[in-house]
């Protein structure tokens, strides 16, 4: 899919709006913009932005140890939605952890179960990415 974003790698003079712009892709509450934020600068990490226009729109991650690269953590704004942000960001980490010398690729996302789809996950299997296993997921509920 072609997009009109750009995708750029960001270092720690954008980890602010990395962390926000993830934050809210996620639809976090802005006291976790600083938990986002942390990422960036992490040793192993490489944080990237996609870009309409200056506007940042979209963020991932990716975390390399070895030659193992594990994309984690990625989020579109919701009115930016749909315009090929995701696989935009995939195909990034994919020819950068390529470059990195990484000969495994892992990623991970939610159920697509017929009744609620995931696009997550067919962003996934457009980038070339195939269901290894199923994890269950747990959520805490406090009492």
């Amino acid at each position: 899919m072609s997009t009109e974003l750009r995708v750029e790698r960001v270092g720690q003079e954008l980890a602010t709006v990395f962390g926000d712009t993830l934050a809210r892709g996620y639809g976090l509450p802005p006291s976790l913009v600083v938990l986002m934020t942390a990422l960036v600068g992490h040793p192993g990490a490489h944080c990237y932005l996609a870009y309409h226009g200056e506007t940042p729109v979209a963020a991932a991650s990716m975390f390399v140890e070895g030659q193992t690269a594990r994309f984690i953590g990625a989020g579109t704004l919701p009115e930016f939605r749909r315009r090929g942000g995701q696989g935009a960001l995939l195909a990034r980490r994919i020819r950068d952890a390529a470059a990195l010398g990484c000969d495994l690729i892992t990623v991970e996302t939610a159920e697509d179960p017929p009744e609620k789809p995931n696009p997550s996950y067919h962003n996934m299997l457009r980038s070339g990415f195939q269901l290894a296993y199923m994890q269950p997921n747990y959520i805490y509920t406090p009492s």
